[in-house]
């Protein structure tokens, strides 16, 4: 506004003001401008709201140099108050559903990690989810194994607006993170978030062609923690422009990532149960059969049966070992 004295000044004191073409103490900047779009005379107003200026009125006339009327400018300056009250009613209206949309899409990621085990089912809901909330071309969940520093996709979520090349990542691809994308797994591990440009002139370059190949302009790249740990990331791709991510948003991908932890480490938890109780039962059974057995030979094929169903395997054997035999 440095170059429009004029308007600042209606911002600021927040009170309408006329000035024509001719008019001897025109600001000289003002005169250049009204002569470069063919003003004759103009007409600014501020639009208020609640004592608060959202915006300006500018009433132009190119054929007449004219004064308006007191008249005039109270009509005017009553119609742009009201434009000013519909703007700040839109806006509201609008902030309002996008906040009930994030609320229902938090709650919803929530009731299906409460109504599931299927971790496959919950975590593409989970990347919909997010995909759909923040606007991206497409989202991918990946797993994390932090002794060999690799991930696989687990889940993904391709928009119909993703292009082509982007619409080939495919799901149940392990990369190796320390080559793929050097330096991701470490900040990731810090629990921080990552956004990557196409054009970062700091961008690794196995990264840029990572997403070269695959046609992304910007991605953001979200830890999922569970106590403190990182067992799995999130990551949001953009591919039909370059994309600046807010804090806003990114915060909720965060909330809604964190109901993705949630999901694979319940996934994991009733994995480890089932395993110890079916051990628990192995253990039970052979326990409850050997007590009935007298039979050596018996009781070696029945360990070894069990062994070998529990282990999926077709073959085995039993050596016994005698301390007291030379060899």
């Amino acid at each position: 506004l440095a170059g429009l004295p004029l308007t600042r000044q209606v911002l600021i004191e927040r009170i309408g003001l006329q000035r024509t073409i001719n008019q001897a103490d025109l600001d000289p900047t003002e005169n250049a401008y009204m002569r470069q779009n063919r003003i004759k005379t103009r007409l600014l107003l501020p639009m208020v709201f609640q004592g608060r200026v959202i915006g300006l009125v500018d009433i132009i006339d190119r054929q007449t140099e004219r004064t308006f009327s007191q008249q005039d400018i109270a009509l005017a300056t009553l119609i742009a108050n009201q434009a000013a009250s519909a703007i700040e009613n839109a806006r509201f209206y609008a902030e309002t559903r996008k906040i009930l949309r994030e609320q229902i899409a938090l709650r919803q990621a929530g009731a299906i990690i409460s109504s599931t085990l299927d971790l496959d089912a919950v975590l593409n809901y989970i990347a919909e989810q997010m995909g759909q909330i923040v606007d991206v071309t497409s989202v991918y969940i990946f797993s994390f194994e932090p002794e060999t520093k690799s991930s696989t996709v687990l889940a993904e979520d391709i928009g119909p607006e993703a292009c082509p090349a982007e619409q080939t990542a495919g799901l149940g691809t392990t990369y190796d993170l320390a080559s793929d994308f050097p330096g991701t797994a470490e900040l990731l591990q810090a629990g921080q978030t990552d956004v990557n440009h196409l054009d970062d002139k700091d961008l690794s370059e196995p990264e840029r062609l990572h997403m070269q190949q695959f046609g992304a302009q910007t991605t953001l790249t979200i830890p999922l923690q569970v106590g403190g740990r990182m067992i799995a990331y999130a990551e949001l791709w953009e591919s039909r422009f370059k994309r600046e991510f807010s804090s806003e948003e990114i915060a909720l991908c965060q909330d809604i990532a964190q109901q993705a932890a949630i999901a694979i480490g319940n996934a994991r938890l009733f994995e480890q149960t089932q395993e110890a109780l079916e051990e628990t039962a192995v253990l039970y059974r052979v326990a409850q059969t050997l007590a009935q057995l007298d039979n050596e030979q018996e009781m070696y094929e029945l360990v070894l049966a069990e062994y070998l169903q529990h282990l999926g395997l077709q073959q085995g054997g039993v050596l016994i070992f005698d301390p007291d035999k030379a060899y």
